[in-house]
């Protein structure tokens, strides 16, 4: 009988060997994470309106953490600038997450009609701006592979 063996990966912060359980980095990180976002949430709630820059001067949270926060959904930054997220699939700005609201409510619909097979794109319409364009719908993930290239 075959022993089921953990899956051990190295950790996206530091680097370091775990026990991958789903989460990219390691327990410690994870911890450090944990704290870095209570301090952030801290500071925010006694400075509502601040910048990344004024929350990273203020906290010592690395830029690249609080960016991190604002992609998982956890911190919405007001205003624009170059810090702000954008969508991954129509590339507007948006306050949090990964993907704008007209972008998730397309998929929403294309999951509801039927998905396509995988290997097959399916072209949609998407309003943006008040104009009409035209796109294949992939995984988001083949989206940002086909733009880093």
């Amino acid at each position: 009988m075959d022993s089921i063996r953990p899956e051990v990966r190295n950790c996206q912060r530091c680097g370091k060997l775990f026990r991958y359980v789903g989460v990219p980095i390691c327990r410690e990180c994870q911890a450090k994470e944990e704290e870095q976002y209570a301090a952030v949430k801290a500071y925010l709630k006694e400075n509502p309106g601040a910048t990344v820059p004024e929350v990273n001067k203020a906290t010592g949270v690395p830029v690249e953490v609080i960016v991190d926060f604002v992609k998982k959904g956890l911190l919405v930054i007001a205003g624009t600038g170059d810090l702000q997220p954008r969508c991954r699939i129509c590339g507007k700005p948006i306050p949090a997450g990964q993907v704008c609201s007209q972008c998730l409510e397309t998929l929403s619909s294309l999951s509801r009609e039927g998905s396509p097979k995988a290997d097959e794109p399916r072209t949609v319409s998407v309003k943006e701006q008040g104009e009409k364009v035209s796109g294949q719908v992939y995984i988001m993930d083949m989206i940002s592979r086909r733009r880093k290239t």
